[in-house]
């Protein structure tokens, strides 16, 4: 459960594979200590699932105290690591509060300490950056974790400075994908990603186009069964074309299917035999040889190599 709109959509975009799959749900929805029970019996988790994480950037303590829907046998959650180990600090209520990027925010660990204690788990320790606490069920803790189980045994401080980059930064969730579809995975509104060869994507209003940069491109565009034609939108300038003799010729190769020749003028829809297969998608490469400058043509600052404009937006096939 998420409370904002935006990364309610980033989550939904990155993790497309796993939600589709039934593995992952996901809400929006702006929780508090009055409505959180009631949106975990519309989820319908386990009554005793293994983890409980809540991280809300306020009312984290109220919304623990409050919740009976599920018992979890681990939690985590955000502790405020401003305040010392001994320090029993907890922000007041507000079912309205939103972080403002300042220290009022949260409890310190010595309130969720206690808390915990409460609710019959053991802190067993918190994270080097000094942000989340571990409790785990006292009947299940036993005598596997450090000892004293207290706050100022197993504080540390709140360190922003501390960063460690594992890897490549992560822009998607990497399980559950199906097998070529690449990044339109990810995408399930998206009918054909830009690969090898393109510019950046250029949006004009609702509409999305990309130039070809190389004289091979090659651009994957999703398919439905039965699939047999897919109709390319593709335009290049009228100054280009008074080069070319009003044509601009381009090769174009569905999958491994043979490249037929193709031209190009300033509103094209150019109609491609898709291969009789029953993949996901298809490659397209497009041979466009004769690329031009915009500096060379108009005398503009644009000094970039293209080829032809394709209409991310206008592709459909059939």
């Amino acid at each position: 459960m998420e409370g904002s709109a935006e990364y309610v959509e980033q989550i939904r975009r990155k993790f497309h594979p796993v939600l589709a799959a039934g593995q992952l749900r996901c809400k929006q929805a702006f929780i508090t200590r009055e409505n959180i029970n009631a949106l975990l019996r519309e989820a319908g988790p386990p009554r005793r699932p293994d983890l409980l994480s809540i991280d809300i950037d306020g009312n984290d303590y109220y919304v623990w105290q409050a919740v009976t829907e599920v018992d979890a046998r681990v939690v985590v959650i955000e502790y405020n690591g401003k305040f010392p180990p001994d320090c029993d600090w907890k922000m007041a209520y507000d079912p309205n509060h939103i972080w403002d990027g300042s220290d009022w925010h949260g409890a310190s660990l010595k309130a969720l300490e206690l808390l915990g204690a409460q609710r019959g788990y053991q802190l067993v320790g918190t994270n080097l950056s000094g942000a989340n606490a571990f409790f785990v069920k006292k009947e299940l803790a036993g005598e596997l974790f450090c000892q004293p189980a207290t706050a100022q045994a197993l504080y540390n401080p709140l360190r922003l400075g501390l960063k460690h980059r594992n890897g490549h930064p992560a822009r998607y969730c990497l399980r559950g994908q199906a097998e070529g579809l690449g990044v339109l995975n990810y995408a399930p509104g998206v009918k054909a990603v830009p690969g090898y060869g393109f510019h950046e994507i250029e949006r004009d209003g609702t509409k999305e186009h990309c130039w070809t940069a190389a004289p091979e491109s090659r651009l994957t565009v999703r398919r439905s069964p039965g699939d047999t034609c897919l109709r390319l939108p593709c335009t290049v300038p009228q100054c280009v074309l008074e080069r070319c003799g009003g044509r601009y010729p381009v090769r174009v190769a569905a999958g491994q299917a043979p490249a037929a020749e193709y031209f190009v003028t300033e509103n094209s829809v150019l109609e491609i035999p898709l291969p009789p297969v029953e993949e996901a998608c298809v490659c397209l490469t497009l041979s466009a040889p004769c690329l031009w400058s915009p500096a060379e043509v108009s005398g503009s600052a644009d000094t970039r190599r293209l080829g032809v404009s394709v209409c991310l937006s206008g592709i459909t096939t059939g």
